[in-house]
C-alpha cells in the first residue's frame, strides 16, 4: 500500500522503518504464536495501520537503536541478537495490533465531552472544583462516574494525559521548566516526581535522550 506522512512544520518530523521478510517472519513465529497475524488483512477495505500509545513507541524505538547497529556486524552470536529484538518488534505489533481488535466499551457522549475539555486544557487548572464549575455537577458525583466508564479518577487521568504531553514535549527538544508549565504542573517538585514514577527516569534524562539520537 502507497502512503505519505502528513506532517506539522513546527515539529521535527523522523522516522525508522523496517523492512522484514515473510519467511523470516514465519521462521521467527511458533504453533500458539503468529507474529505475521498483524500484517495479515482480511478485509480489503481496511487500514492497516498500529497507533502506537507513548510506551509502545518507547519500546520500538528502542528495539530499533538496538537492531541498527547489528545489521553491519559480523560478530559470534550477532545473527541471534538480530533474531531476538526482531521477535521482540514483531511481538510488539501484534500486541498492539490485538488491542485495536478489541471491541471498545461505549463511553457515554457525555464524558466525551469532559476527556475533549481536558486535552484543550491540560495548561489551565483541572482540579476536581473546575470541572464541577464548567460542568454545573456535584464534583464527588462526576468523579465517581467518570471512573465508573474510564478505570481512573479525574484526577489520574489528568495526570497520565498531562505525562503524555510532557514527554511529546521533551521530544520535540522544550526545557523542562518550560514543559513543566505547559502540561499543566503548577508546581515543579510534583511535576519531577510524578514524571519519574510513571515514566522512570526524570525530564531532564528522558530530553537528554532522546536529544542524543
Amino acid at each position: 500500500m502507497w502512503h505519505r506522512a502528513v506532517t506539522r512544520d513546527d515539529v521535527p518530523y523522523e522516522r525508522i522503518f523496517l523492512n522484514i521478510d515473510i519467511d523470516l517472519i514465519k521462521q521467527l513465529s511458533t504453533p500458539k504464536t503468529d507474529l505475521y497475524r498483524c500484517f495479515d488483512v482480511s478485509d480489503p477495505k481496511e487500514i492497516n495501520i498500529l497507533n502506537l500509545g507513548s510506551d509502545a513507541f518507547d519500546d520500538y524505538v528502542n528495539f530499533c537503536d538496538e537492531l541498527i547497529p547489528t545489521l553491519d556486524k559480523d560478530t559470534y552470536g550477532n545473527d541471534i541478537h538480530q533474531r531476538i529484538l526482531l521477535a521482540e518488534i514483531l511481538l510488539l505489533a501484534n500486541k498492539v495490533h490485538k488491542i485495536k481488535k478489541q471491541p471498545r466499551n461505549i463511553i457515554p457522549p457525555f464524558l466525551e465531552k469532559v476527556t475533549h475539555f481536558i486535552d484543550e486544557n491540560l495548561a489551565d487548572d483541572l482540579s476536581l472544583a473546575a470541572f464541577s464549575k464548567h460542568f454545573y455537577l456535584n464534583s464527588t458525583y462526576l468523579d465517581r462516574y467518570f471512573k465508573r466508564y474510564m478505570g481512573l479518577s479525574l484526577h489520574q487521568y489528568v495526570t497520565e494525559k498531562r505525562i503524555e504531553q510532557a514527554k511529546q514535549l521533551l521530544r520535540a527538544g522544550k526545557n523542562v521548566t518550560e514543559v513543566c508549565a505547559k502540561s499543566g504542573f503548577g508546581n515543579y517538585s510534583n511535576f519531577i516526581r510524578s514524571f519519574n514514577k510513571r515514566v522512570g527516569i526524570s525530564p531532564g534524562k528522558y530530553r537528554t535522550k532522546y536529544q542524543s539520537k
